[in-house]
């Protein structure tokens, strides 16, 4: 993987972590949200700073981790201190021995992304409310090192082969294989692989319309009209439930993360190169389902496309990046960026704390934020493409933070076989109606010549 391939395909990412206001206001949004370290550690070393500042920010940084100990510290505190010291002499272990990118790989999973994972798992003495929210909500699936197949490039001769998912924006870019990935789920019951505990068994009702969006049923239907979900393109053949791999039924990866162990600078670059790769074959996803919103396939609309956060990891220093799609000032080429937002040292205390935030942080923006906006997007699919369902959606209440969605003015010929008009954008919708008034005219004529 090469910058200039990325360069060329309109690819761009920038490693200097961004200050607040120098992102797009939809990002800086972001931004904001996962860079909330809010009743953590951070607000009394912050608060430390606001009263002894020196100007001098590097001599402030270097005392932050001897500060804590030095602080009145209660014994949930003190107790998240000392895990961290445990995790740092690890990192300190790993940096000095150059270890190899497996055992980087092993660091973070153990001390960061399984104990994300384990923190929403179901438990017995959950309440209901508690393990409700768990199970439909805030339950994630997780892959590592697994090839997005469905954006492989069909090369020159493969006449079986499919074309590879938005292969014309992607000339020259392998297909994606990140070394670990959050993805929401796809449920897919009976089968139904979301782990539970032996009291609460939400998964006994099959059709639960609270879910019915994120269903293998669903996102097929989705598939057909062009929207993938899956990035091993699962859903581009009509499978049958039963013979479909369980750990293969995941939708649209929210946070891609890429690891390195120490070396040249070129290792360091590839690994960025790495993970703008995936981020934007993650955001192209999110792009295509975007489209049912007007202005998004105009270019004029690209805060309606949700963003994807990816972390790279380089040895010791962990970098978190916002990945989205802008345009460019005064032209109307686009292009996709992945901007650094936070920089931190896993040989430092308060990094590792602020690490651990931002990945709760991501957590509760991609369950709170992330789904429902997909979610909404996927009624708006399923409302200009119907499909059988258990459950109908109504037009007013599929998407109220799109009030600005026309539709189509009742009439015989624009009804679809289930009775519901598909969506237009204010465009397509005022020419409809200059349609419908001229063949109303013209009825009005042919009926004055007959009588």
């Amino acid at each position: 993987m090469r910058k200039k391939d990325l360069i060329s395909n309109g690819i761009f990412f920038s490693r200097k972590p961004a200050r607040e206001g120098a992102l797009p206001q939809h990002i800086d949004r972001v931004r904001a949200i996962l860079l909330d370290f809010t009743c953590t550690l951070v607000d009394s070393v912050d608060a430390y700073h606001e009263i002894h500042r020196t100007g001098d920010d590097n001599e402030v940084h270097c005392l932050e981790d001897d500060l804590l100990g030095s602080l009145d510290l209660d014994a949930s505190n003190r107790a998240i201190v000392e895990e961290c010291k445990i995790i740092l002499n690890g990192a300190r272990r790993l940096h000095g021995g150059k270890d190899r990118e497996a055992e980087w790989q092993t660091f973070f999973l153990l001390n960061f992304f399984i104990p994300l994972a384990s923190g929403v798992r179901l438990k017995d003495d959950d309440t209901r409310h508690t393990a409700r929210a768990k199970f439909y909500y805030e339950h994630f699936e997780s892959a590592q090192s697994r090839r997005w197949t469905l954006f492989r490039q069909k090369k020159v001769g493969e006449k079986k082969a499919e074309r590879g998912f938005r292969q014309d924006d992607r000339e020259n870019l392998t297909e994606p294989k990140p070394d670990w990935v959050a993805y929401f789920p796809v449920h897919n019951f009976p089968r139904e692989r979301i782990p539970t505990s032996k009291k609460w068994q939400f998964m006994r009702d099959p059709n639960n319309a609270m879910i019915e969006n994120f269903s293998h049923t669903t996102l097929q239907h989705l598939a057909r009209h062009g929207v993938q979900s899956n990035t091993a393109g699962l859903f581009r053949k009509r499978q049958n439930q039963k013979t479909i791999v369980l750990s293969d039924c995941i939708c649209f990866p929210w946070l891609i993360v890429e690891h390195k162990k120490a070396g040249e600078v070129a290792l360091e670059e590839r690994c960025y190169c790495q993970a703008a790769n995936a981020g934007t074959a993650a955001v192209m996803m999110l792009e295509t389902l975007s489209g049912i919103v007007p202005g998004v396939k105009k270019h004029t609309a690209n805060e309606h496309i949700p963003p994807v956060v990816t972390m790279t990891t380089v040895d010791k220093i962990v970098r978190v990046w916002i990945t989205y799609r802008c345009k460019l000032r005064g032209d109307d080429a686009i292009q996709y960026r992945m901007d650094c937002i936070w920089r931190g040292d896993m040989t430092r205390v308060l990094d590792l704390i602020k690490f651990r935030a931002i990945l709760e942080d991501t957590h509760t923006w991609a369950m709170r934020e992330q789904r429902p906006r997909i979610s909404t997007y996927i009624d708006l699919w399923k409302y200009k493409h119907p499909m059988k369902l258990r459950t109908g959606c109504e037009p007013g209440g599929l998407a109220p933070a799109l009030g600005h969605v026309r539709l189509r003015s009742p009439s015989p010929t624009a009804t679809t076989k289930t009775g519901r008009q598909p969506l237009l954008d204010d465009d397509e919708a005022s020419a409809e109606e200059q349609k419908v008034k001229k063949n109303r005219g013209k009825n009005q004529r042919r009926n004055k010549r007959k009588n």
